[in-house]
């Protein structure tokens, strides 16, 4: 059985409960079918805690948990950083799923693991005939490009006045592209899996619309009381005709790169310590990379001291460090005041609640979110006082490249097919 026919039986199943999702690691692919959902709009995160005890008790099998979002504005249950009052699209503060049942695909063992009842899966078939058919797969960028950048420029000069008056070492802004389109969500998911491959990808469908995407970086995971951070910072955009090793070399040996990136190691383990003891860092300034992009990531490791929850680590440790900036909280109050649109889902973190007590939580950064005929995208940068603020949005529009060109190629592959 191939990971496509995982994505057929998902169709399958969102065909009949459209309240499904589905989440792949590097090791398996997990569908949670027929979700009830909990809501920020409905209910506390006080609330949100005491519902995942009580589920826990009538875990269906050890893969169960809470599937779901935590997004940019629960910082504002955590810290006084207000809200904008106007945004481009809604989305709750939190919102997780309870599946009913699991079809989980174990990749090593090529092997498919069903939890719950029959219902849930006698429909399945390998079989079912996918017919090709014409669709429309036109797009439209709203945004001006020209006046993104202008105005991307002018937070930046803004910023340096804070990094100049010791406000803040770093601050992450980040800018939010708006499309026009008529594409189907998933077979967008689909086409960035094949061009974006990650260690987390997600297709997450709500009543708000759909969050999909491909994540390089983990916010928080939790495995036997272990804590794992891994931070993500200095970036360099990937071309056809480079020469890997010395972008390589060239990013390792950049003394303005690699400082940000110790800062923000040093703020994961100040999150890390506190609800965790035996804080280390490993593997520091390795390099992870894809098609499109190169990255200088760490590795953070703590143990959770006694009587502490999962919740206590995602306050501590949420938003990560890579997407807000340092000191956090000032860096929080300046991101408010200079970005012109709310973040919504962007930089909040997508992922499992283990009814176990583990976690895995990734960053969303990659990632889309879709209704009916629009679609965002949101893309950021650390500002630093060296920074180069042209190079800042080039590596804003490096980041998303892949994000851009799934729509690209779904409509070149269509007019290919049908004309």
């Amino acid at each position: 059985m191939y990971i496509k026919n995982v994505n057929f039986y998902y169709r399958q199943i969102l065909s009949k409960f459209k309240n499904s999702y589905l989440v792949e690691d590097l090791s398996r692919i997990i569908i949670g079918i027929d979700c009830d959902y909990l809501d920020a709009n409905d209910l506390s995160f006080s609330q949100l805690k005491l519902k995942y005890e009580l589920l826990a008790q009538k875990s269906i099998c050890d893969h169960a948990g809470l599937f779901g979002i935590f997004s940019w504005n629960f910082i504002s249950l955590l810290e006084k950083i207000p809200i904008f009052s106007s945004r481009n699209y809604d989305f709750p503060l939190f919102l997780f799923a309870n599946a009913k049942a699991y079809l989980i695909y174990e990749k090593e063992h090529n092997t498919f693991l069903k939890f719950g009842d029959l219902k849930y899966f006698d429909y399945l078939r390998d079989d079912f005939n996918v017919f090709k058919k014409e669709k429309n797969y036109d797009f439209e960028i709203l945004n001006c490009l020209k006046e993104e950048n202008k105005d991307f420029l002018k937070m930046c000069e803004k910023a340096k006045e804070y990094l100049i008056n010791g406000d803040i070492f770093q601050v992450v802004l980040s800018k939010q592209l708006c499309i026009k389109h008529q594409i189907d969500a998933f077979d967008y998911y689909e086409q960035l899996r094949t061009l974006n491959p990650s260690i987390y990808m997600f297709y997450f469908p709500s009543k708000y619309g759909v969050v999909l995407g491909s994540s390089p970086e983990f916010l928080l995971k939790i495995k036997d009381k272990e804590i794992f951070l891994a931070p993500i910072a200095g970036t360099r955009s990937l071309d056809n005709d480079c020469d890997i090793n010395v972008l390589e070399k060239e990013l390792l040996n950049d003394e303005k790169e690699l400082s940000e990136h110790k800062m923000l190691v040093d703020l994961a383990r100040n999150d890390a310590s506190k609800f965790g003891i035996n804080t280390r860092v490993e593997n520091l300034f390795s390099i992870i990379k894809n098609k499109f992009i190169m990255h200088i990531v760490s590795e953070v490791y703590a143990t959770m001291k006694e009587n502490v929850s999962i919740f206590d680590v995602i306050e501590a440790v949420f938003p990560a460090g890579t997407l807000s900036g340092a000191p956090k909280i000032r860096a929080l109050e300046i991101i408010r005041e200079l970005e012109m649109c709310d973040r919504g889902i962007y930089g909040g973190a997508i992922g499992f609640l283990n009814f176990k007590k583990d976690v895995v939580l990734a960053i969303l950064i990659r990632s889309t979110f879709f209704t009916k005929d629009r679609a965002y995208i949101s893309s950021g940068a650390g500002i630093v006082l060296q920074s180069d603020s042209k190079k800042e949005y080039e590596e804003i529009c490096a980041k998303r490249r892949a994000l851009l060109l799934a729509f690209k190629n779904l409509k070149k592959e269509n007019d290919d097919t049908f004309n």
